[in-house]
């Protein structure tokens, strides 16, 4: 009896993490459908009432300031609050999330997440946004050419090798499904919204979680991530 108790036990100890990981990546994925739909139905409204519709430049008028665009997505959104930046009354625990990215990222031979300072829409549901207004729909610089990874490709002395880069986005809203919650992982409960002139997309970019929300939008339902703690050293 002590013997297959024991063994129950080693079994249990070996699937339990497991089951618990799929449930709460369930509960995630949940939660990011409908997310993103809400994003949606307020880009929806704001072409209907101010624009066109199929055309986001209403709402991401290229002509406004970060902040110009928070107050503007309040009307269109079941906003409980604004955060205008970090010195907001109540705000600073919001702009400290650290959403680590699903790809690790060497810097200093460690991990390293990211921080925007963006003002933040607190939603009603306890989802946050964070809006980025771009100064065009077109623009264009100098950045390195990249690894599905998003790691800079070298050249055969050890250069970034540089290429013309561009962005179509008029705009940008990072979300993260629970807010201050956690995980508060790329890939897990957080993600990037490009917005285009007449659609959004996910940027398909490997650190920001891609991958996850290609999949959740498809109907596949599978998060990729990398568990890993912040700082810590990278082979």
């Amino acid at each position: 009896m002590l013997v297959t108790l024991g063994i129950i036990g080693v079994v249990a100890s070996l699937t339990l993490p497991s089951l618990i990981t799929k449930y709460q990546d369930k509960v995630l994925i949940s939660a990011t459908k409908k997310t993103y739909s809400v994003i949606q139905n307020a880009l929806l409204a704001a072409q209907n009432e101010g624009g066109t519709i199929g055309d986001n430049t209403y709402l991401f008028d290229t002509n406004q300031t970060h902040v110009e665009l928070a107050h503007k997505c309040l009307k269109y959104f079941n906003a409980a609050k604004l955060c205008e930046n970090r010195n907001s009354a109540d705000c600073s625990k919001y702009f400290d999330i650290t959403y680590k990215y699903a790809v690790k990222t060497i810097s200093n031979g460690g991990t390293i997440g990211q921080k925007t300072d963006y003002p933040r829409i607190l939603l009603a549901d306890g989802s946050v946004l964070a809006v980025k207004q771009q100064p065009s729909c077109s623009n264009k610089w100098e950045t390195c050419e990249q690894d599905e990874n998003g790691y800079c490709k070298k050249d055969e002395n050890g250069n970034d090798i540089m290429i013309q880069g561009g962005d179509d986005a008029c705009g940008y809203i990072y979300f993260d499904v629970n807010g201050i919650k956690g995980p508060n992982q790329y890939g897990r409960d957080a993600y990037v919204l490009k917005i285009r002139t007449d659609n959004i997309t996910g940027i398909y970019y490997n650190p920001t979680g891609s991958q996850s929300l290609k999949n959740i939008l498809s109907g596949k339902d599978e998060l990729i991530y990398e568990k890993y703690n912040l700082g810590e050293s990278v082979n």
